[in-house]
Formats: structure tokens, sequence, C-alpha cells
């Protein structure tokens, strides 16, 4: 059960990394363009 229980968490914590990774992907991907464009 403990096994269990870890897996699930690992699993929302594994999601919640990915989701915060894109929506911060976002803006440094778009400071990244504008620093190259501005050059």
């Amino acid at each position: 059960m403990v096994d269990n229980n870890k897996r699930v968490f690992w699993h929302f914590t594994f999601k919640d990394i990915l989701t915060i990774l894109c929506s911060a992907a976002i803006p440094i991907a778009l400071a990244i363009y504008t620093a190259i464009g501005s050059q």
C-alpha cells in the first residue's frame, strides 16, 4: 500500500514538474527569441 501511494505521489509530482517546466519555458523562450532578434 505504501509503495502504491508512493507511485501515485511520484506520478503527480512528475506531472506538476512538467507543468511548471512548460509554463516556465514559454517566457524563457520568448526572452531568448527577443534577445536574439534585438542583436
